[in-house]
């Protein structure tokens, strides 16, 4: 899998910044990788320990292919997005992409609803 410039990019949405993780984002990154319900979702083990912790978030800080997922204009983390080697299909040259939200920064109420398009978008 070739991550030569893509791990080293940017990524900026109106709203999002997409960039790699630093030491410095550990309590950004507490609000999702300590969450069982957060990362049981997501297939891994939440992190329990202060060592853990540590070592997860230095994992992501060197992995050219994990992207800290902060609001643009705050910085705050709100998660991480990763994409790998998809094992699933292993006969073929795919990737699959992987994300975990922290809890405050899910959909819900009707944000929720409008997201799985339940009910329309509120007028302007």
């Amino acid at each position: 899998m070739r991550g030569d410039t893509l791990g080293k990019a940017e990524i900026l949405t109106p709203r999002l910044r997409l960039r790699r993780f630093s030491m410095q984002d550990m309590s950004g990154f507490l609000l999702f990788a300590a969450d069982a319900d957060t990362m049981l979702r997501a297939g891994s083990k939440p992190v329990s320990t202060p060592a853990e912790a540590e070592s997860e978030l230095r994992r992501a800080a060197d992995d050219p292919y994990a992207f800290a997922i902060t609001l643009r204009e705050t910085g705050e983390v709100m998660g991480k997005i990763k994409y790998q080697r998809d094992y699933c299909r292993y006969n073929t040259d795919s990737i699959s992409i992987g994300y975990e939200l922290s809890r405050r920064s899910r959909p819900n109420g009707a944000r929720a609803r409008r997201w799985r398009g339940v009910s329309p978008p509120p007028p302007p």
